[in-house]
């Protein structure tokens, strides 16, 4: 796998409806950011997989 990140002008947001307006249960995947990196993503070539953490680990630092 491949260390990168998503990077985007906009949120990037995961949800199980087609199309609209941000809901509660939709999940911020990276959140816009003027300046520095995004969100740190893994990409297989092989499989077509990006793999991500989107929540932090309770009592650890995470810094993506």
């Amino acid at each position: 796998m491949e260390k990168g990140s998503l990077e985007s002008s906009r949120d990037i947001i995961w949800t199980s409806r087609a199309f609209g307006r941000e809901k509660a249960e939709d999940v911020v995947v990276a959140e816009k950011k003027l300046f520095g990196r995004g969100k740190e993503a893994y990409y297989c070539e092989n499989c077509g997989f990006l793999v991500m953490q989107i929540k932090k680990q309770e009592g650890k630092e995470n810094d993506t």
